[in-house]
């Protein structure tokens, strides 16, 4: 027990110095092509691209990329800069840092009530959980803001996630970062999604988002009178669910919700999360494993505690059906409006590696049940 304590506490004990170059962790230079990056991964990126250069591998596309290893292998070495967000343009686009700067603020550009009531954080009475998260959600919304309410629901999470998950994963190396939170932002969503008062009536929600998503990528929002073809385009939208996905979409929202977890259970859960990960790509794999097995090793000493050894196994089963989720088009149904046709990736991205503004809030609030 002391050990699962321990080790996945000290992940919040430090903060990453923003400064470090994203690719090898040499000190950086500055943001060049969109990342912090030193001037020798700066220069190596820009030969590269400007050149069309092609690399190729001697071992399995895997090798450690850092100050000592970065010049061994330049096939991994340009996979990576990729990887980590480094950009042939060298700037965000407009729309880019019109979402970033959106999502940094928490909110979308509208006039919206709060799912960050104040004053409202909670620290988990479970000590291997050192970063705070906020008590139930207990904001309501009226009909004619749903639409609204989701897609500032979906900004608020994404920028939440992304903060907490920068402090629990404070003390690994940052390509690993970027890693895990890609691989788990998904199945993390649909937990908070699950959670918040929009899983009651999830038809209704998804019927404005579909059509929103649709209109965007149809370009029907555009000003402007629309010919012919576009006005038929419209009448029928395409929907990012067809009947059969949204009802098994639902039922695992359903079931998810059917588990009851408490706080203790639900902030564990979302650690697992974000340290399940298979990538073999991850340079720190073995680190990570071990913060998954104490964590796990920790919630079962809780469930223990509580005369409830079954209740493990049923937080396993809710761990399993949230990792198949990672593949569902949560982007395309819940953040169309917020960042076009910016990847979900490269704002992941750029909220990790920019330092968080001070005095907002770590995770969204968990949902009223009643």
């Amino acid at each position: 027990m002391q050990d699962g304590s321990s080790g996945a506490a000290s992940l919040g004990n430090s903060s990453p110095d923003a400064t470090d170059c994203v690719v090898c962790g040499d000190k950086s230079s500055g943001k060049h092509y969109g990342q912090f990056s030193c001037e020798g991964c700066k220069s190596f990126f820009k030969r590269s691209i400007r050149r069309s250069l092609s690399y190729t591998c001697r071992a399995t596309k895997n090798c450690a990329i850092d100050v000592q290893h970065r010049n061994q292998c330049q096939y991994c070495r340009l996979t990576k800069c990729i990887r980590m967000g480094m950009r042939k343009e060298g700037r965000r686009s407009n729309e880019t840092q019109t979402a970033v700067s959106a999502v940094q603020r928490g909110r979308l550009p509208v006039t919206m009530p709060s799912l960050f009531p104040p004053n409202m954080f909670l620290r988990s009475p479970f000590p291997f959980m050192s970063v705070p998260f906020n008590p139930l959600m207990t904001a309501q919304f009226t009909k004619p803001s749903i639409k609204e309410s989701i897609f500032e629901f979906a900004a608020q999470t994404i920028f939440a996630t992304v903060n907490w998950a920068r402090t629990s994963m404070s003390n690994l190396v940052k390509g690993d970062q970027l890693i895990l939170l890609r691989h788990s932002w998904t199945p993390i969503f649909i937990f908070a999604l699950a959670q918040s008062n929009f899983a009651l009536n999830l038809s209704t929600h998804l019927t404005a988002v579909t059509a929103t998503a649709a209109s965007t990528e149809n370009g029907s929002s555009s000003l402007g009178s629309k010919s012919e073809d576009e006005e038929k385009s419209e009448e029928k939208p395409e929907r990012v669910f067809d009947e059969p996905q949204f009802q098994g979409f639902q039922a695992k929202i359903d079931k998810i919700r059917d588990f009851h977890l408490d706080v203790v259970e639900s902030s564990s859960l979302r650690a697992v999360l974000l340290f399940s990960c298979d990538e073999e790509a991850l340079e720190e794999k073995g680190k990570i494993e071990e913060i998954v097995e104490k964590l796990k090793s920790a919630v079962d000493e809780y469930c223990k505690m509580n005369k409830r050894s079954e209740r493990y196994h049923q937080i396993c089963e809710c761990l399993q059906l949230l990792k198949s989720t990672r593949n569902l088009p949560i982007s395309r149904l819940f953040f169309s409006r917020l960042l076009g046709t910016t990847p979900l990736e490269t704002i992941l991205s750029d909220l990790l590696i920019t330092p968080p503004p001070p005095t907002l809030p770590f995770f969204p609030q968990l949902p009223s049940r009643n």
